[in-house]
C-alpha cells in the first residue's frame, strides 16, 4: 500500500521534469543562436524575438519556475508521505528509541514546516541577511534530511537567484553546495555596502515629502552601521544635508552652533525629533479638526433664511482643514528654531 502511494508521485514528476529539461534545452539554443548572428539589426531582431517568447505570464521563464516548483512540490508531498508512513510503522511495532523519538519531533517540525510563512529571496543582495537569518531559523537548523531543505531553499528562491542555481539538480548532496554559492553571491558585505551607498546617493531631495526622504536616509544608514560602516565623516554629513530642504538646514546650522561638538549622530537624532514632533502636531491638529467637524455636524438644526453673505458648515470644515495645515507647519518652525 505505501508502495504504491510513493510510486504515484515518480510518474507525474518524471513528465513535468522531462518538460522542463526541454524548454531549458530550446531556451540556451536559442540564445546562443542569438548571439551568434553576425548583423546587429538580425540580432536585435532576434532578441526581441526571444524576449517576447521568454518574458511575461505565459513565457519560458516563467513556464520554467512553474515546472520547477511543481517539482519540488511532488518530491516534498513524497517525502512527507514516505516519513509518516515509516513513522506510523514504527509506532506500530513499538521499537522506538529515545533516537528515534527525537526523530519524531523533528518529523513533527517537518510536518508544520510548510504551513509557516517562509521568507522569499529574488536577488537583492541588501536582503540576503534579512532572508537568511530568517530561513537559517526556520529550516536550515531543523533537524531535517538535506533534500527537504533543498526543496524549501528552491521553494523561497525567485527571479536572479532562482536563476543563479536553477543548473544543479535537486539532490541531497547539493544543498551545501547551493547554500554556499548563495552566500557567496549575495552575502558579501563589500557588494551590499557599495549598494546602500548608491542608495543614499540617488535619494532625492523633496519639500514636500521631506519627512519620507529624512526615513530612508535613517533607514540606510541604520544598515550600514549593522554592516560595521563608520558614519562619523564630513563626506557623509555633506550628502545627507544636500537630500534636505532649505528651511531645514537653516534649522539645523542654528542648533549645530549650540550643540558642538557637532556629530552624525547628533544630526541624525535631530532629524528624527523633527520628524516626530511633526507626527504629533499632525495627530494632533488632526483630533482638533474632527471635533470641530463633530461640534459642527451636531449643532441643532435651526431655520435660516437665504444669506447669500453667509457661513455653511461644510466652509466652516474647509477653513479648520486649511488652518490646521497652516498652523502645521509654523508650530514645527517655532519648536526647532
Amino acid at each position: 500500500m505505501s508502495s504504491h502511494i510513493i510510486a504515484s508521485f515518480q510518474p507525474a514528476k518524471e513528465r513535468i521534469q522531462l518538460c522542463v529539461t526541454t524548454l531549458e534545452s530550446i531556451n540556451d539554443k536559442w540564445f546562443t543562436y542569438t548571439q551568434q548572428i553576425v548583423t546587429m539589426k538580425r540580432r536585435e531582431e532576434e532578441e526581441e524575438k526571444y524576449k517576447t517568447v521568454t518574458e511575461g505570464d505565459q513565457g519560458i521563464f516563467q513556464l520554467l519556475h512553474e515546472g520547477k516548483e511543481a517539482v519540488i512540490t511532488l518530491t516534498m508531498h513524497k517525502d512527507e508521505v514516505d516519513q509518516n508512513l515509516k513513522q506510523l510503522s514504527k509506532e506500530l511495532t513499538n521499537k522506538q528509541t529515545k533516537e528515534e523519538a527525537k526523530f519524531t519531533l523533528s518529523s513533527n517540525t517537518n510536518v508544520n514546516l510548510p504551513h509557516l510563512s517562509l521568507p522569499t529571496f529574488d536577488g537583492d543582495p541588501r536582503q540576503w541577511r534579512q532572508f537568511w537569518s530568517s530561513f537559517n531559523a526556520a529550516v536550515h537548523t531543523q533537524a531535517i534530511p538535506e533534500i527537504q531543505k533543498l526543496n524549501y531553499l528552491y521553494s523561497c528562491l525567485k527571479g536572479k537567484a532562482l536563476q543563479a542555481i536553477s543548473g544543479y539538480d535537486i539532490a541531497p548532496e547539493n544543498y551545501e553546495v547551493i547554500r554556499k554559492l548563495l552566500n557567496e553571491k549575495y552575502g558579501d558585505h563589500s557588494i551590499v555596502t557599495t549598494l546602500l551607498y548608491n542608495e543614499l546617493q540617488s535619494i532625492k531631495r523633496n519639500e514636500r515629502e521631506w519627512i519620507g526622504t529624512i526615513e530612508n536616509i535613517e533607514r540606510v544608514l541604520r544598515q550600514l552601521e549593522a554592516l560595521g560602516e563608520s558614519l562619523e565623516h564630513s563626506n557623509i554629513e555633506i550628502l545627507i544635508e544636500s537630500k534636505l530642504p532649505l528651511w531645514i538646514l537653516n534649522k539645523i546650522y542654528k542648533h549645530k552652533k549650540k550643540d558642538m561638538p557637532w556629530s552624525i549622530l547628533k544630526l541624525r537624532n535631530f532629524l528624527t525629533s523633527l520628524v516626530n514632533v511633526n507626527e504629533q502636531i499632525r495627530n494632533c491638529q488632526h483630533s482638533l479638526t474632527q471635533l470641530n467637524i463633530k461640534s459642527t455636524i451636531t449643532k441643532p438644526e435651526q431655520k435660516q433664511r437665504y444669506n447669500p453673505g453667509g457661513t455653511s458648515a461644510l466652509s466652516t470644515i474647509k477653513d479648520n482643514q486649511n488652518t490646521s495645515k497652516t498652523n502645521e507647519r509654523n508650530w514645527t518652525d517655532s519648536i526647532f528654531s
